[in-house]
């Protein structure tokens, strides 16, 4: 028995005030072919037939109502796409998939240029990648331990993120330093101070291998998974016009998230129904 955790990331470009990284957890032998065929169901509700060979949905241009595909790079106008966005972010519900999140605010990394450009974010690209690391290791240490408490025993993940140049490093380097491989000086450290900090929980345990890496056209799972962190990445930043998508994928309970501006960052995980057993890290 086995899970597949899709990952997706949001807000890792320099502009960002908020990185955050989702986590969509899908029992392999019980969802996996239910959720691909639901999502498949909803781009031929939705989608016209002239572009549905190839296409794969962007949260961001269903957000904006319009789309494209793999073969047609041109954008089409669609005003379906909020709707067709709030369908997919109801996946949760429906199906009972498990959602993790990590998120580090970014404005103690900021340089600012002189004058001060208005309502211009500007971080360094170093920092933005270390947030990144940051909210991929938040994420990820949910995903184990709803693997230890909520999971069967003998259940094991495996992870799986976009094959995306930019922010693949970042994670590469986030996960072996979760898994406890291959580290030396100032990792090493880390891992020993992460270790004793939380507790038993490093390394990864019921979180197997190193992280796969596949295109969003291989899997509509990671296109879900982009979708999830869209909607909770316009929510961490106080975005205008996203209640609707927040209480498709809470069901109209936001107890689950977690807005503080006061805070560096943080984690939670949405589940329906949330299980009191479960003990964030």
């Amino acid at each position: 028995m086995s899970r597949h955790v899709y990952l997706d990331e949001s807000g890792t470009d320099i502009h960002s005030s908020v990185a955050i990284v989702a986590a969509v957890i899908v029992d392999t032998d019980a969802q996996w072919k239910p959720v691909e065929k639901y999502i498949h169901g909803l781009i031929e509700e939705f989608v016209p037939p002239e572009i549905q060979d190839g296409f794969v949905f962007h949260a961001k241009d269903l957000f904006h109502r319009f789309t494209k595909n793999i073969f047609d790079k041109r954008k089409h106008p669609f005003e379906a796409g909020p709707e067709l966005l709030r369908r997919i972010l109801e996946i949760q519900g429906k199906f009972r998939l498990p959602i993790t999140y990590g998120y580090v605010r970014m404005r103690e990394v900021r340089e600012w240029p002189d004058p001060l450009p208005k309502n211009v974010r500007i971080i360094k690209k170093d920092h933005a990648s270390e947030c990144h690391s940051e909210a991929y290791v938040r994420c990820v240490l949910l995903v184990e331990n709803y693997m230890r408490v909520l999971a069967g025993p003998k259940e094991l993940a495996k992870l799986i993120a976009e094959d995306s140049q930019p922010t693949k490093r970042a994670v590469e380097e986030a996960h072996t330093l979760l898994m406890g491989q291959n580290l030396s000086g100032e990792r090493a450290k880390k891992f020993c101070d992460l270790s004793w900090s939380l507790k038993g929980a490093l390394p990864l345990d019921r979180i197997i291998g190193s992280i796969g890496f596949e295109k969003r056209t291989d899997t509509v799972l990671l296109q879900l998974a982009d979708a999830v962190v869209y909607a909770l990445h316009r929510f961490h930043e106080g975005k205008p016009h996203n209640q609707p998508f927040v209480d498709a994928l809470t069901h109209d309970n936001m107890l689950p998230l977690h807005r503080n501006g006061a805070a560096d960052g943080g984690n939670g995980l949405l589940m329906s129904p949330i299980s009191p057993q479960f003990k964030k890290l």
